[in-house]
């Protein structure tokens, strides 16, 4: 298998895993979104120096997990060419910032360290809470949502017509590259004088397809904007989780929830002896 067959295979399997007919990818799309941002924002909002905060900030995280039966497996493999690019994000920080804060034995814990490993665990926990959204969420529902929010209409459109068609520009890219391996057997990859040819076609059968796509459309009565979104009715179940899972995110963020916790045991450890 070919690894655009191979990234095909993986898109769809993507969609699949969003329509699935469980209890959080059927929770009201707009609060998922209302609470992903919210999430983001928090996250993003924390000092360089708040460890504690932003470690307890992940529960959110490992909830939706454990909740929704999502596999941390398969969110790592496929996140595996972004991660990287995000965990050294901040690694000059180690230089710039040479403050020592603490000692772990005879080593030196600088700012810098602190602050970079802050970086690299809020890229991971925004990419995650992102991921989350979109395996529990199809691109309908999504649109949906940016349409009650009165989000311009052609926007909405542009953003599922452009999200659909990745799947059928990378179908014409794989028959293009199984004709030419057809007329070019054994050879590995496509030669470099031929690159510009390659894409002009894909270019040309991209145009070729596209409008018979808006023909297509225009057939069943598309005027420009997709005007039948389905229509969700919130439930007292969304309406908890929205609810619930907001002031778990504001609590983890203002409330010093380890430390807490520490002073409660402290106070009853006398007691319980």
């Amino acid at each position: 298998m070919s690894k655009i067959d191979n990234a095909i295979i993986k898109l769809y399997k993507i969609s699949d895993e969003a329509s699935k007919d469980t209890w959080i990818n059927n929770i009201f799309p707009l609060f998922k979104m209302i609470l992903t941002c919210f999430y983001i924002i928090m996250v993003t909002s924390i000092s360089k120096y708040q460890m504690d905060i932003l470690i307890s900030m992940g529960i959110y995280i490992m909830v939706l997990f454990i909740a929704g039966n999502i596999s941390i497996k398969d969110c790592f493999f496929r996140l595996r060419i972004v991660l990287p690019l995000v965990c050294i994000m901040g690694i000059f920080n180690i230089f710039f910032d040479k403050n020592v804060l603490f000692y772990v034995g005879d080593l030196p814990v600088t700012g810098g360290i602190i602050s970079f490993l802050l970086l690299m665990i809020k890229g991971i926990f925004t990419l995650l809470a992102v991921y989350l959204l979109i395996i529990t969420t199809t691109i309908e529902k999504i649109c949906t949502s940016l349409s009650h929010i009165h989000c311009p209409k052609i926007i909405i459109t542009l953003f599922l017509l452009i999200y659909r068609y990745i799947g059928l520009l990378m179908e014409e890219t794989n028959r293009m590259l199984q004709a030419y391996r057809l007329r070019a057997p054994g050879q590995k990859g496509i030669k470099i004088n031929v690159w510009g040819s390659f894409v002009g076609m894909l270019l040309l059968r991209t145009f070729d397809r596209a409008e018979r796509v808006n023909e297509s459309m225009s057939l069943r009565g598309f005027t420009g904007e997709f005007r039948n979104w389905d229509r969700f009715y919130i439930s007292w179940k969304d309406w908890a989780y929205f609810l619930i899972f907001l002031g778990v995110i504001v609590l983890f963020r203002y409330f010093h929830v380890f430390q807490l916790v520490g002073r409660i045991i402290d106070h009853f450890m006398p007691l319980a002896g």
